[in-house]
């Protein structure tokens, strides 16, 4: 009787062993994959400023270099350009 309880205990152990090996595999797995969605989700926030900053700053370069070509070929008085800052 001894050693059939001792043996029903040694198989309850070993489940339990088991169990908590798959719990703990588990967590990992679970760490692992909110590591991943979280740096793409930083990249994909890098990536959307950068196009966004990329946006804005091509037009106003183009703006820019439109209203410095048109002071240099119109000798623009410098009056004038003191009241629009570049």
């Amino acid at each position: 009787m001894l050693y059939f309880l001792l043996l029903l205990l040694l198989i309850w152990l070993y489940t339990r062993f088991i169990k908590f090996l798959h719990q703990k595999k588990t967590e990992v797995q679970i760490e692992r994959i909110e590591k991943e969605k979280t740096k793409e989700l930083t990249q994909n926030r890098l990536n959307f400023f950068t196009f966004i900053s990329h946006e804005f700053k091509t037009p106003l370069t183009l703006i820019l270099a439109s209203i410095e070509k048109l002071i240099t070929e119109k000798g623009v008085e410098i009056k004038r350009i003191q009241n629009y800052p570049i």
